[in-house]
């Protein structure tokens, strides 16, 4: 038995239901066979549905992302992503043919004001919706505000969180508190986690600097200290008018400009190719001892290009451009022992220079983890590899992974 097909959530319905074509090509015959052929175009229908015009409306006058859109029209990304591009088809063919486009139809119930929230406007169907549901004023103005927490304290990286303290306010002040664990869940999980619990504000003060300096000493020092052979920067671009696309990749040195390439041509995949920079007034790219290259991923302000993301693993094309060549993704399942004769490993690094290696090892060590090794690999270049533990089952190596994070480590599990 087919799926019922969900009703889509829309604002209002459209002011103008109906546009015509009207005048002529530049240079086209004044003929009456001409103006006939015309009529009979322009009486040629296309029919946008009202779930198409509000997607349109949402991400291309709006400027909403299509996970915004989703919220908004109570419908998966997947959904709103096939209705966007069947909605452009549309408009395309009437501007290219010249045909009548006609709005009206569609499998839509119109908002009442009870998701304001997703709306990000002041809503003048709110009271109505409230009152019809025996809700008080004072409600509108309850807020679920959640805070990254450790031990009593306000932890300080969003992703390596363990718990979140959940305030309930009402009227400016706080009638509830609960801590929330995150049950081990990454960056994407916890947006997710956090928007299932209806939480209206999150506070993760990351690392905030007061002057910008403060930022570049900050990332200068960790960058230069750390016997990196690489950095690479990671950005999401913008536009003024908010009308760019594309990737780009900069560098200053040879090196960099060999990665920045690499990366650029696996983007390229995806993005519009916007190419490489080769940029000398950055002090990421002056001042850092290893070979650093900065990453200008897509613009974040394009819903094309977000759209673009969400279909595509974006750090798998970066990590593949990095690598120079294809690298094939790990099953995802927790609970799968590793493959007869095949270990999990958890990996802080890989460096072209032994001593770096030594170093980070030493530096594990000393931090506890005494299990720290290091291991060669020739992916026709010599790479030293420093690694702690080797296990059989992959939730054991992703507890490591999760514990060498919270230590101030990069990490990440490969098989051997």
């Amino acid at each position: 038995m087919a799926r019922p097909v969900r009703c889509r959530r829309i604002c209002f319905e459209p002011k103008y239901s109906q546009f015509i074509p009207d005048g002529r090509a530049p240079g086209e015959s004044n003929g009456k066979k001409n103006e006939e052929q015309n009529k009979e175009q322009s009486r040629e229908q296309v029919l946008l549905t009202l779930d198409e015009f509000e997607a349109i409306r949402l991400i291309d006058h709006e400027k909403k992302t299509h996970e915004q859109c989703a919220r908004q029209m109570a419908i998966s990304r997947t959904t709103v992503t096939e209705i966007y591009e069947r909605a452009r088809g549309k408009i395309a063919d009437c501007i290219v043919n010249g045909k009548t486009l006609c709005i009206s139809g569609g499998n839509y119930v119109l908002c009442d004001g009870s998701a304001w929230k997703n709306c990000g406007k002041k809503c003048r169907k709110i009271n109505h919706a409230l009152k019809d549901q025996g809700v008080g004023r004072r409600e509108i103005e309850a807020l679920k505000i959640a805070v990254t927490y450790e031990e009593g304290n306000v932890f300080q990286h969003f992703g390596h969180t363990e718990q979140f303290k959940v305030y309930e306010v009402t009227d400016g002040k706080i009638v509830d508190a609960q801590v929330v664990s995150t049950e081990g869940s990454g960056h994407g999980a916890l947006a997710g986690m956090l928007s299932e619990k209806k939480v209206d504000v999150l506070i993760c003060p990351e690392l905030q600097f007061k002057r910008s300096t403060d930022e570049k000493a900050y990332k200068l020092q960790r960058v230069n200290s750390g016997g990196y052979d690489l950095a690479v920067e990671l950005h999401l671009n913008a536009s003024a008018l908010h009308n760019a696309r594309g990737c780009e990749s900069l560098y200053k040195t040879e090196k960099g400009k060999k990665i920045a390439q690499q990366v650029q041509n696996r983007l390229a995949t995806v993005f519009r190719n916007r190419g490489i920079q080769k940029r000398d007034n950055l002090y990421m790219l002056n001042s850092t001892t290893p070979t650093t290259v900065m990453l200008e991923t897509f613009f974040c302000d394009s819903s094309a290009d977000c759209a673009l993301a969400e279909k595509k693993d974006v750090a798998l094309l970066i990590a593949e451009g990095i690598h120079g060549g294809t690298i094939t993704c790990e099953p995802q399942e927790g609970t799968d022992p590793a493959p007869s004769g095949m270990l999990y490993r958890v990996q802080t690094g890989a460096f072209t220079v032994w001593k770096n290696a030594e170093r980070m090892k030493t530096e594990l060590q000393k931090k506890g983890f005494r299990d720290a090794f290091i291991t060669t690999v020739d992916l026709g270049q010599l790479f030293y590899r420093v690694q702690v533990g080797a296990f059989g089952v992959k939730t054991n190596a992703e507890a490591m992974k999760k514990k060498l994070q919270k230590a101030g480590f990069d990490a990440l599990i490969v098989r051997a």
